[in-house]
């Protein structure tokens, strides 16, 4: 049987701030001897597992982690309860996840995921337990950051504390906090060294998988472009409507050429999104009946979206708005014409308008 001891009793003695030392002075043993626990190289007395136990308020076999299978099962349960999760249950989840982490506090999937769920939960920095929050999500950050070898999880571990660094900065003009995410986006790979693309340098054959990595990079770069220049330009209003209108028309061309199955990833989702951007556009610059081809363009495609097998879980993977998560993109955008777009009530009211939003 393998026992998981040192590892469990690290990540808890860290979780709680304390150090070997402390630790030692609690139980009536020496640092070494905890030392040596950690490491693997000795097992405390059977008589003190319960001490140490409760010492953590876990159970024994938590402690110890004698049961590898069960403790995989559950874990992933609580993984699915994340993944899986509707925003109105994001209470249940965050609270689900409190026993999680101390129940499987080595365990950097569930580790991740509760930091996550922290800066959901407890999103106001003006919040009075706020401080506690900071001080919780900066172990947790460091604990991943240390101790998991995963890369994906502690550049998603990273991510979820930049968040947390990036809103204080913004909501207390921190500057502490500035430093210290920029200090943490200077640490992050950078675009030439992601995995899509070094997948593609490796693979020198022309053939399917070259193919199917190709598409997957081109997606990918296409959705995190959108977001940072679309994100950028739309919505400074001192960029003019003409250059809006420009850079909105070609990212769209760009988006349908190199990816003319858009609709069935995420990218569908943008593409949606920028037509009905564009029929807003052309509106604010005068040109009605360009702006009614554009959100007839939107709806047309948002039909053909629902249509997709899949397209709640694309839905639920990209849209926060708590309002629109679980509606259908047609709806959405009807919503979106009809109230954030900026359009009279008199151009709502033309009878090619009321036929679109009606149908």
């Amino acid at each position: 049987m393998t026992l998981y001891l040192g590892e469990n009793l690290k990540a808890l003695r860290q979780m709680r701030g304390l150090t070997q030392e402390d630790l030692a002075l609690m139980i009536g043993v020496t640092a070494q001897s905890v030392s040596k626990w950690e490491r693997g190289e000795t097992y405390p007395d059977i008589t003190l597992l319960p001490v140490l136990a409760a010492c953590f308020d876990v159970s024994t076999d938590a402690l110890l982690g004698t049961d590898r299978e069960k403790r995989e099962r559950e874990v992933q349960r609580y993984v699915d309860l994340y993944d899986n999760m509707a925003l109105q249950d994001l209470h249940a989840v965050f609270l689900a996840y409190e026993q999680a982490v101390k129940d499987y506090p080595a365990d950097a999937r569930i580790l991740v995921r509760y930091m996550e769920l922290l800066l959901e939960e407890k999103d106001s920095v003006r919040d009075p337990d706020y401080a506690q929050t900071c001080r919780k999500l900066r172990t947790l950050y460091e604990r991943i950051r240390d101790n998991c070898k995963e890369d994906p999880i502690r550049i998603r571990a990273g991510k979820a504390f930049l968040r947390h660094l990036l809103r204080k900065a913004d909501s207390d003009n921190d500057a502490a906090a500035r430093e210290q995410a920029e200090a943490l986006i200077a640490s992050f790979p950078s675009l030439a060294d992601a995995r899509e693309i070094l997948a593609l340098e490796a693979c020198r054959e022309i053939g399917k998988a070259r193919e199917k990595l190709r598409d997957h990079a081109v997606r990918e770069l296409m959705f995190n472009l959108q977001n940072m220049i679309i994100g950028e330009y739309c919505y400074d209003p001192a960029i003019p409507v003409s250059r809006k209108l420009a850079l909105t028309e070609a990212w769209n061309a760009m988006l349908l050429l190199l990816d003319p199955d858009a609709l069935s990833c995420k990218n569908g989702v943008h593409l949606i999104y920028n037509e009905r951007r564009l029929g807003s556009l052309y509106y604010e610059n005068g040109d009605p009946e360009k702006a009614l081809f554009w959100f007839r363009s939107a709806l047309e495609r948002a039909t053909a979206f629902d249509a997709l097998p899949d397209a709640g879980l694309l839905l639920r993977a990209f849209e926060k708005e708590p309002d629109f998560r679980e509606m259908p993109m047609r709806v959405r955008v009807r919503i979106l014409i009809e109230k954030h777009s900026g359009l009279s009530e008199d151009f709502l009211q033309k009878p090619e308008m009321r036929d679109l939003l009606s149908s």
